[in-house]
């Protein structure tokens, strides 16, 4: 799976000098630490899903904002296969493809995630409003929400309520493919 050239850091500066808020202002808002929206914004670290998540919440901004290269607002939208949005991170060993267009005043985003043998989420439960779905297409995923571990094989689906923190991880010894379908939260919209 090839990878996008989208300067995804050049837009989170874009919209943090857009609202006027420093590197540590949004670093203290989205709870990274300012050396790493640095690296981000300066195209040195290309962010997780969950960093990215973060951002765009301090920033009120949904996520297909900074991977998509177009910025209409659309109330109907057909995005070809060829024209998905795809990163790598290295972090988490995953590949994202973005399945979501930039719908006009949108509250889904979601994305086909590969991610490789040892690929997961991070270290620590992240939590925010809305709500999740997470579909295994191949390969096995364990997924921790609070205290209880959902392990999923293929044609699995888990839905649940996003604030409850929660991670990921493969624990397939090949490459496991997610569907991942999720609400963003209204002050982000």
């Amino acid at each position: 799976m090839g990878e996008s050239e989208i300067n995804i850091g050049s837009k989170i500066r874009k919209a943090r000098m857009d609202v006027n808020m420093s590197i540590k202002a949004l670093a203290e808002t989205s709870g990274m630490s300012a050396a790493a929206i640095q690296k981000v914004e300066t195209n040195r670290m290309v962010p997780t899903i969950t960093s990215l998540l973060k951002i765009s919440r301090a920033l009120g901004k949904k996520v297909s904002f900074f991977i998509q290269e177009e910025d209409n607002a659309n109330r109907v939208m057909l995005l070809k296969k060829e024209k998905r949005e795809r990163f790598y991170s290295e972090k988490s060993r995953c590949f994202h493809e973005y399945i979501v267009g930039n719908l006009e005043n949108g509250i889904l985003e979601g994305g086909i995630f590969n991610a490789l043998p040892g690929g997961k989420s991070g270290e620590t439960q992240n939590s925010h409003p809305g709500e999740e779905i997470i579909l295994c297409l191949r390969g096995k995923i364990k997924v921790d929400i609070a205290q209880q571990t959902y392990t999923l094989k293929s044609g699995d689906t888990l839905h649940f309520k996003s604030d409850i923190p929660h991670c990921w991880r493969n624990i397939s010894s090949s490459d496991s493919k997610i569907l991942w379908v999720y609400t963003e939260s209204a002050s982000s919209s």
